[in-house]
């Protein structure tokens, strides 16, 4: 998203005169994202931290547990949730809105297009991935192989989308 912002303010000026864009000006936004996660993650571990808990599935006709589910939680977790997809979620959105603007530029200046793509292959996986998260929620197999299926694509993609254009522009 940085990199597109700059390549937006220095391609879209409205005045022809020179503009610098500094460093400073690039990392902003990425610190500005970095310091709302991190703050927000902190006070979820400091006011509501995660705990060990363990529940019964199955027991034998001796009243003893057979299978037993275990998962880390939280009591409070949902308004910290909340801050993040929302957080997170906005700057998508503004990422988004920068690649879109950027579109016409060259793949030389700006790989907006590779980008988007990207982008759109993660919110897709999103939208089919969390509704059946939530479907296979009990599951605690199926839904370890969904989280790390959706997991490998998002990466997978990003890193497909990023670096192949650049490497076929190279050569």
């Amino acid at each position: 998203m940085s990199k597109t912002l700059r390549i937006n303010k220095i391609f879209h000026n409205p005045s022809i005169r020179r503009i610098k864009i500094t460093a400073r000006d690039v990392a902003k936004p990425i610190f500005a994202s970095l310091a709302l996660n991190v703050l927000v993650l902190s006070l979820w571990t400091a006011l509501s931290p995660l705990y060990w808990s363990r529940e019964v599935t199955a027991i034998d006709e001796f009243n003893r547990a057979v299978t037993l589910n275990g998962v880390c939680t939280s009591a409070g977790f949902l308004p910290y949730v909340i801050i993040l997809v929302v957080g997170n979620v906005g700057l998508l959105a503004l990422a988004l809105y920068q690649v879109y603007h950027a579109r016409s530029l060259s793949t030389e200046f700006a790989e907006s297009e590779y980008i988007f793509k990207a982008l759109f292959i993660a919110v897709l996986v999103c939208f089919v991935g969390i509704p059946v998260m939530v479907i296979v929620e009990g599951e605690p197999k199926a839904y370890f192989f969904l989280l790390s299926s959706i997991i490998f694509v998002l990466c997978s993609a990003l890193l497909l989308f990023m670096f192949v254009p650049k490497v076929r522009f190279h050569f």
